[in-house]
């Protein structure tokens, strides 16, 4: 997911689009199929089985992210844009003014949210533009770009089955190319906690490694619940003081030497790209890795099969 657009909710300008000015932009003729859910209307380039697989899935982390954290506010049904080539969704990006990246979460100028996603970069571009899509639709106001960033990121990583609309997923795992941009930044010396208001940078892999700090503790998702009713708390730090239980410069110091003691290891590459398959190729892609990985039912999540000595 490398060169993901962190600047969401960006203003996308409608000139040269065909569609209706009042809503979404028409598709472009290679999304020429249209799966409609519930919450969904998505606009694709893929076989049938993928397109239904693709739509399933939509649904079942809304309903997933819904159980854990809380309901996204009801709203239309969402215009998502998924297209399997990075050609023609970079074509349909400069045809509407979006950024290059990805994929992206926005609002048109008309305030028409759209979900655009290059699938060529992996389901986790999917799952963290939705993310977005679901903290812009439940919070008002917007939470500080850091936290947004950082609980889109999060759920980049993922190993999970989608079993008719029922998805069993589990996350909370490093980034295998953040993580180590991130250390490397830590060792330098130039990453602090006050560092991730700073709006001249972008503040994702921070923020993301911040996230897992936190999941690591126990915290990670009273602090997405806190945040959902924070207020007066124009860049989060008092709601995330709150929710550690100590004064920030306690938080800060633990977490990097959190991030300087973690090796670069099998457990940082542990998940590459987000996983999610049907039972059967799950059950597979499991028996096959296990010698890589194994559940672990403390943390609800795998780890590396050989412990780190």
């Amino acid at each position: 997911m490398k060169g993901l657009a962190f600047a969401v909710l960006l203003p996308l300008l409608l000139a040269g689009c065909e569609g209706d000015r009042r809503g979404a932009p028409a598709p472009p003729a290679v999304l020429a199929h249209l799966v409609r859910t519930a919450h969904f209307v998505v606009h694709n380039d893929l076989a049938p089985e993928a397109r239904d697989f693709h739509g399933r899935l939509l649904e079942a982390f809304r309903s997933w992210f819904a159980t854990r954290y809380f309901e996204p506010a009801p709203a239309a049904p969402l215009a998502v844009y998924l297209f399997s080539t990075r050609t023609d969704f970079v074509a349909f990006g400069e045809r509407i003014g979006g950024r290059p990246s990805v994929g992206y979460f926005a609002e048109l100028d008309n305030g028409t949210p759209i979900l655009v996603v290059d699938l060529s970069s992996g389901l986790g571009t999917m799952l963290h533009e939705l993310v977005h899509a679901f903290v812009y639709q439940s919070f008002r106001p917007l939470p500080p770009l850091w936290c947004n960033e950082g609980l889109a990121a999060y759920h980049e990583k993922c190993l999970g089955c989608l079993d008719g609309s029922q998805l069993e997923a589990s996350f909370g795992y490093f980034s295998n190319w953040r993580f180590p941009r991130l250390a490397a930044e830590v060792a330098a010396g130039r990453v602090r906690l006050s560092g991730l208001c700073d709006l001249k940078q972008d503040p994702t892999s921070a923020a993301a490694a911040l996230m897992l700090f936190l999941d690591r503790h126990g915290k990670f998702v009273p602090f997405v619940q806190a945040l959902r009713t924070a207020t007066a708390d124009h860049d989060g730090m008092r709601t995330l003081a709150a929710v550690w239980g100590a004064d920030l410069a306690d938080l800060e110091q633990r977490w990097l030497q959190w991030i300087r003691a973690q090796p670069l290891d099998g457990e940082v590459d542990l998940v590459p790209a987000t996983t999610i398959l049907p039972p059967g190729p799950w059950a597979e892609w499991v028996a096959a890795n296990d010698r890589r990985l194994r559940w672990d039912a403390a943390v609800a999540r795998f780890v590396p099969a050989i412990a780190p000595k």
